[in-house]
């Protein structure tokens, strides 16, 4: 089984808060400085994966999917795409001053096995000027799963099991047991155990030390 706070970290203040308080934190405690900026919520199909970040209104769609890519998704430089959801294509030159609050989208990574992400244009904040043109606010404490085999704490995913819906979670003891051979890392993300994802390029760990 999993364990599932439904709790934020925030990689600005280091603060833990529920998911539900994660937008109002943002724009009452890290809504300031001179570059304008859509606020946006991003949950992958299971909604226990989710986090917020910020774009300047003047980058484009590319630059969120180069984000995503890096902390959730890529694997093996699959297509991705944007799109409303009524399935219109949306182009990666549109810029994030274009969106209003309360616009909604999908981001589909692999056109094969797709992971889709689901993102929200939240609300409206300022930040200090940034390189990068999104910037990761708060994201989901990562779940903590019980191996399958013997309920151990689980760091070990089976890529066939989690394909055919069976609990492939597995501690590294079990999964030298383990009768298929496609097994990764488990990861913060809601491509964990799909394809070939282990979380590689992910650089976003949260270090409480640090605050």
């Amino acid at each position: 089984m999993a364990e599932i706070k439904n709790e934020g970290n925030c990689f600005i203040c280091g603060k833990t808060l529920p998911k539900a308080a994660a937008r109002n934190h943002v724009l009452r405690e890290h809504a300031a400085g001179d570059e304008d900026c859509a606020l946006l919520r991003v949950e992958g199909d299971n909604k226990d994966y989710w986090l917020y970040a910020d774009v300047a209104k003047e980058r484009t769609l590319t630059e969120l999917d180069a984000f995503l890519r890096g902390i959730w998704l890529e694997c093996c430089g699959h297509l991705s795409g944007f799109r409303a959801a009524d399935g219109v294509t949306i182009r990666q030159v549109k810029k994030f001053g274009e969106f209003g609050v309360g616009d909604k989208f999908i981001f589909d990574y692999d056109l094969g096995t797709t992971t889709e992400c689901h993102i929200a244009v939240v609300g409206e904040t300022k930040r200090p000027a940034q390189k990068k043109g999104a910037r990761l606010l708060i994201r989901n404490v990562p779940p903590v799963f019980n191996c399958s085999g013997c309920d151990k704490r689980a760091e070990y995913i089976c890529v066939e099991c989690s394909g055919t819906g069976k609990y492939p979670y597995l501690c590294l003891r079990c999964a030298k047991k383990h009768a298929h051979e496609r097994i990764s890392k488990t990861a913060n993300s809601p491509r964990s155990g799909v394809c070939a994802y282990d979380g590689a390029l992910d650089t976003y760990f949260f270090d409480p030390g640090k605050y």
